[in-house]
């Protein structure tokens, strides 16, 4: 237990950014994730984009979680158990492009 090294947090960093490219050429709705990112890090105080940690929250508390139908009602309960503070954790949530 210790500090991770900075050449460690770089290289996942490297990881986020390339999975952050897979998704942005092959998904049109993720042509806007990298600015919905951005304003929600300026709406929780100015932090720059290099200091957000991409994390499937409820896939890593609850399993397989594709529909995402679920996922408001499910997260006061994720916040509960985790024990996140008011603020601490910031959810950009996307779906699919309506079709008509």
């Amino acid at each position: 237990e210790g500090e991770v090294p900075e050449d460690t947090r770089h290289f996942f960093r490297l990881l986020m950014y390339s999975a952050y490219a897979y998704l942005w050429l092959g998904n049109m709705n993720m042509k806007c994730f990298p600015r919905l990112v951005q304003q929600a890090l300026d709406f929780a105080g100015g932090a720059s984009i290099d200091e957000y940690e991409f994390m499937a929250l409820t896939t890593y508390c609850c399993g397989e979680f594709r529909d995402n139908l679920y996922t408001d009602p499910v997260l006061p309960a994720i916040q509960e158990e985790v024990g996140f503070e008011e603020g601490e954790c910031l959810m950009v949530q996307l779906g699919a492009f309506g079709l008509g």
